[in-house]
């Protein structure tokens, strides 16, 4: 039995649940790399959620896959808000490619935009429960037992979108970078991005080496607000199995 976590992770976050989980990754973030399932494989499919949604990018990338009967745990990982239907677009995205779904997994990382919610998470706590999880979907798998209830609604909620994008700001070098980095290749130059093939996933933020790439400070502050009215308690991990 080989184990494998396929994974899109534009800032980091959903990668760092990806390493707890298992040691075997594929990084589906810039490109679908070559994968070969077996049956008696076991996968984590994991990815971040956007307005309650998986990333459409994602899921056009996992359609390239054949499951070939393997065993998967699907896994939202999301910004101590709420991942909504994002892990059951997940379980159902799976079963269509021909994986079969055991479990799924709610995480909590840091929120890519708003940074101080969920801060420093996946922390040592989430690791141990992580953990904890990973021996419960041991001892199911061992005891022969599929399927799992996934909650979700069945006609998914629209998928959202930025009202703004990040930008180059003054100390931009050129250096390209971030149009190298872009998962859905939106930014056609460092100061030119299409707005429109933008997901909001906040790489490019991530990977610029001069801090040269922000999105409007109102934008992130009114997002923080509103996020810390809703969801300024830490949330808990959650296994459905």
């Amino acid at each position: 039995m080989g184990e494998k976590a396929i994974f899109f992770s534009p800032t980091g976050g959903v990668k760092k649940v990806a390493e707890i989980l298992c040691n075997n990754l594929f990084d589906f973030t810039l490109k679908e790399p070559e994968i070969v399932l077996k049956n008696e494989d076991v996968c984590y499919i994991l990815a971040p959620v956007y307005y309650g949604r998986v990333p459409q990018v994602f899921i056009e990338r996992l359609s390239k896959i054949k499951g070939n009967g393997a065993k998967v745990v699907v896994v939202a990982v999301y910004g101590n808000r709420e991942f909504e239907d994002a892990l059951l677009e997940l379980k159902n995205t799976a079963e269509q490619i021909g994986f079969k779904v055991i479990a799924g997994i709610g995480a909590i990382a840091q929120h890519s935009i708003a940074n101080t919610i969920g801060e420093g998470r996946p922390n040592k706590s989430d690791i141990e429960q992580l953990n904890g999880f990973k021996k419960k979907i041991d001892d199911k798998i061992e005891s022969g037992r599929i399927g799992v209830e996934i909650v979700g609604n069945y006609s998914y909620k629209e998928i959202g979108t930025m009202p703004d994008y990040p930008r180059a700001k003054e100390n931009c070098t050129k250096c390209g970078i971030c149009v190298e980095n872009c998962p859905v290749g939106a930014i056609i130059y460092p100061e030119e991005t299409d707005e429109k093939k933008c997901i909001g996933c906040m790489r490019c933020v991530a990977v610029c080496p001069e801090n040269a790439r922000k999105l409007n400070k109102v934008i992130v502050n009114a997002v923080t607000e509103k996020l810390k009215m809703v969801c300024s308690e830490p949330k808990e991990n959650t296994l459905y199995i």
